[in-house]
């Protein structure tokens, strides 16, 4: 029979080896890699930051960045890019968009970011994902013809939340369109587009363009809800800055609040600041003043319902 001095020592000696066991097997497998990455002075360039955001996570700049594109970066997972506390750049060229696709069920958040001279779409989301975009701007943007649907420069086709960011000087199309409408019917997912704390300014749509110039509120169940937020001297040849297209219905909604529409134009249609073709439209606690249009110099109705309360209007022109 083993002394307990003996069964210590054993014991002891298991321990050991069961230890050094271990540790032999965590050396063997593969070591994990933290998705994300940062954007510093050394890899400010398109390849750093494809490579940053290829498995998803947070991309944060640590550095001021100006990155020219020659493709559009793919998303393919949940992915947070922050450029907050520097000037970050992001430029199309004057030729390509900035972000590819985002797929079903993938969540993007923009924080702090620049994105300039786009040609095409800065963002197209697929049904069931969420866009939050904070306190970047756009400016100088083309968004390309499209045949069926407005063209813009963003389509949400989700969930988008922007906040505290400037939209100016972009051309082709609608800066936004929350849309819940697909080419053949729709989509089967709700469209939901809030504005929070943001500027629409010097924007312009082409001749023949569909849609708003910042917003266009698109499908059967499509809502757009905008507060305290700011439209100013947009100039589009359908409607102005804000427009609900004819395939929106009765359960489509848009409601502003405490928001000021200033200066925008309607070309050669209805609406200069807000062009309601369909759905139901709340406007409360807002001012519209010096908009223009051909029929409804400030707001045009030709939908279901409309409610104004605690709002002023003042110098708008009606052409008819």
């Amino acid at each position: 029979m083993l002394s307990k001095t003996k069964l210590l020592r054993k014991f002891g000696l298991l321990a050991t080896i069961a230890l050094l066991a271990t540790l032999l097997l965590s050396l063997s497998l593969p070591t994990s890699v933290e998705a994300g990455g940062t954007i510093s002075a050394v890899n400010c360039n398109e390849a750093g930051l494809s490579s940053a955001v290829a498995g998803g996570g947070m991309v944060t700049f640590t550095a001021d960045c100006s990155i020219t594109l020659t493709a559009p970066i793919t998303i393919s997972a949940n992915t947070t890019i922050i450029g907050t506390g520097h000037n970050v750049v992001l430029s199309g060229g004057n030729t390509v968009g900035s972000f590819n696709a985002l797929a079903s069920g993938l969540n993007l958040t923009l924080q702090g970011l620049s994105i300039v001279n786009v040609k095409g779409s800065i963002i197209y989301t697929e049904p069931n994902t969420t866009l939050t975009v904070s306190n970047c701007t756009f400016s100088n943007n083309t968004a390309k013809p499209a045949s069926f649907l407005p063209n813009a420069l963003i389509t949400n086709n989700g969930t988008m939340y922007l906040n505290s960011s400037t939209f100016s000087n972009s051309t082709g199309g609608s800066v936004i369109l929350n849309n819940s409408e697909g080419f053949s019917g729709p989509t089967g997912s709700p469209a939901v587009l809030s504005v929070l704390d943001s500027t629409f300014t010097g924007n312009t749509n082409g001749t023949g363009a569909k849609g708003g110039v910042a917003i266009t509120n698109n499908g059967s169940t499509a809502t757009t809800v905008i507060s305290n937020s700011t439209f100013s001297n947009n100039t589009g040849t359908g409607s102005g800055a804000v427009f609900t297209d004819e395939r929106s219905s009765v359960n489509s909604r848009l409601i502003v609040n405490n928001s000021i529409f200033t200066g925008n134009k309607a070309n050669s249609g209805a609406g200069g600041a807000i062009n309601s073709d369909r759905g139901h439209v709340e406007i409360s606690n807002s001012t519209f003043s010096a908009n223009t249009a051909y029929v409804g110099g400030a707001i045009f109705a030709g939908g279901y319902t409309l409610g104004i309360k605690g709002s002023t209007f003042s110098n708008n022109i009606a052409d008819t």
